[in-house]
C-alpha cells in the first residue's frame, strides 16, 4: 500500500483490516518518514489455523453411599459423570488419512496441534476396560472464523456406557 504525500518525520502504522484466512497484527509500528525517500514497512501475518477438542465423560464411581438397613450397614457405589482417561481417538482429513492419534487425560481431555481449515472426521478407536467404546465418525469442519481469531477450536464431546457388572451370591447352609 502506497500513502499520499506526508511531512518528514515519524508516524505509526495500523493495519485495520485483512483477508481470510489472515490474522490482524493490529500493533501500531513506528515509521520514519525522511525528505525525498520512500519509507518501506513489511508486516507480515500470521494464518490462523484450527484445532479440536475432545472432552470424554463416562459414568464413573466417585463415592460410596452409607445407610442402614434391618441387617446391618449398607454401601452402596455414587456414580458421577466424569472425564474418562485412557481413551483413544484418530483424527483423519478428506482423503482418510490419519493425521492424529490422541489419548485421552486423567480429565477425558485430548486436543489436536493446529490444523489447516478443512473437513476432519474423528472417531474413538479403543476404550478403557469396563466401558463400551463408542463407534460414531464424528465429521468437524473447521472454518476462517474472522480477522481476530488466530486459532478457531471446535469440541467433540462423547459419553461412552459403563459395562454394568454384577455379583452373584449363593448361600449354602451348614450342615
Amino acid at each position: 500500500v502506497t500513502s499520499g504525500a506526508l511531512p518528514a518525520g515519524s508516524v505509526y502504522v495500523k493495519e485495520l483490516s485483512t483477508i481470510s484466512p489472515y490474522v490482524i497484527d493490529s500493533t501500531a509500528k513506528p515509521v520514519t518518514i525522511s525528505i525525498n525517500k520512500t519509507a518501506t514497512l513489511n508486516v507480515e501475518n500470521i494464518t490462523a489455523k484450527g484445532q479440536i477438542i475432545i472432552n470424554k465423560t463416562a459414568e464413573q464411581m466417585t463415592a460410596v453411599v452409607e445407610s442402614s438397613s434391618d441387617y446391618g450397614t449398607v454401601y452402596s457405589p455414587k456414580f458421577t459423570d466424569t472425564g474418562l482417561a485412557g481413551c483413544v481417538f484418530e483424527v483423519k482429513d478428506a482423503t482418510g488419512k490419519t493425521i492424529a492419534t490422541l489419548t485421552t487425560d486423567k480429565n477425558g481431555y485430548a486436543e489436536t496441534g493446529l490444523l489447516e481449515f478443512a473437513t476432519y472426521t474423528v472417531q474413538e478407536v479403543s476404550s478403557v476396560e469396563g466401558y463400551t467404546k463408542d463407534d460414531t465418525v464424528h465429521s468437524i469442519t473447521l472454518a476462517y472464523k474472522d480477522q481476530n481469531t488466530p486459532i478457531v477450536k471446535a469440541t467433540v464431546s462423547v459419553k461412552n456406557d459403563r459395562i454394568p457388572a454384577s455379583v452373584k451370591i449363593n448361600k449354602m447352609t451348614e450342615r
